[in-house]
């Protein structure tokens, strides 16, 4: 587990900076995190969709939302035409300065986000880490602020990159407001500019040097069981990859895990669908070896290691929907209460 937003200066990716009347907010984006995220958000900038904007929802201690060419808070269009799916991952969080995606319920993103803005996080840092959060980005909650609350929830695919940038996210928060959280003096994305990577060369080299590459179909097996994941082996050309997957499909606008359908043994058929230039993780499109297979996945959600690298887990996503069902105050009582007794 690499959680990047710890250590932006490791992580080789795009990034974005927003120009608005306040200032710039230089953002590093998570493309090999949030791929189908990332490409929305940097092909709707590039068309200049968000020239001309306003950041329409302003909360001080929260965050500030855009990307609504209406300026209601209730348009805006994806790059797919239509709404898409969430892209939840275990390394990025809703820390002060990320930038998420806005929806309204699950797999309904489109053009609108937020950067995350509280200073302050109302959770206590081992409440946090009972409930499955990693250590670190529990401390950086407590530290330096945050919406847990969110994690898993809205698609986190950036984040701040420097102080000149969180000095203009407060300053913004700070602008006077009405009832609906609207600024009373607009604060407008003039444009968006780019700074990217390629991932050609790491391609060509992958297939060079006899390495998984994309369009290869292999057989893989399950070896190991999580919540919202499985561990999945396969081997090509005498090298052997294990790593986690997250398995999953849609059912009735629902993203259902498919990890408990699943069992350790169990044949499975992938192709490689993308190669990440910089981690080395691969995204895999399954099938079940079935009599009549069914599409295992949502693209660029499943991916793998080589077996060299450790790929931690961390179980939070039930723990997550536990918060949302009993209250997240009950929920924080009742596990600092358990702490207690131990």
């Amino acid at each position: 587990m690499t959680l990047p937003q710890l250590n932006l200066a490791k992580y080789r990716g795009t990034k974005a900076t927003i120009h608005t009347n306040h200032g710039d907010l230089r953002l590093q984006l998570f493309d090999s995190i949030a791929p189908r995220t990332v490409k929305n958000f940097v092909d709707l900038a590039k068309q200049s969709y968000y020239d001309g904007q306003i950041f329409h929802r302003v909360i001080k201690d929260f965050m500030i939302q855009g990307g609504d060419p209406t300026g209601t808070g209730r348009g805006g269009e994806s790059i797919y035409g239509e709404k898409f799916d969430d892209e939840f991952s275990e390394e990025l969080f809703n820390l002060r300065g990320a930038l998420s995606m806005a929806n309204s319920g699950p797999n309904t993103n489109g053009s609108q986000f937020f950067i995350v803005q509280n200073t302050e996080c109302n959770y206590p840092e081992d409440a946090l880490v009972n409930a499955g959060w990693p250590e670190k980005i529990a401390k950086s909650y407590v530290e330096h602020g945050g919406t847990p609350h969110l994690d898993r929830r809205h698609t986190v695919f950036g984040q701040l990159l420097d102080e000149a940038s969180y000095k203009v996210l407060d300053e913004i928060a700070a602008v006077e407001t009405d009832y609906a959280d609207r600024p009373k003096e607009p604060v407008i994305i003039k444009s968006i500019s780019l700074e990217e990577v390629t991932k050609k060369a790491s391609v060509a080299k992958s297939i060079k040097s006899n390495q998984p590459h994309i369009g290869v179909i292999i057989d893989a097996e399950v070896v190991g069981l999580q919540p919202y994941g499985l561990f999945v082996k396969f081997s090509y050309k005498e090298n052997d990859y294990k790593g986690l997957i997250h398995v999953s499909e849609i059912r009735s606008g629902f993203v259902k895990s498919l990890s408990d359908e699943m069992k350790v043994g169990q044949k499975l058929r992938a192709q490689i669908i993308d190669i990440d230039e910089f981690t080395g993780k691969f995204s895999l499109s399954l099938r079940s070896l079935e009599e009549k297979p069914r599409l295992h996945h949502a693209q660029y959600k499943h991916y793998a290691t080589t077996g060299k690298q450790k790929l931690g887990f961390q179980p939070i996503a039930d723990q997550l929907y536990s918060w949302v069902n009993e209250g997240t105050a009950a929920f924080i009582k009742k596990q600092a209460k358990k702490v207690s007794h131990k």
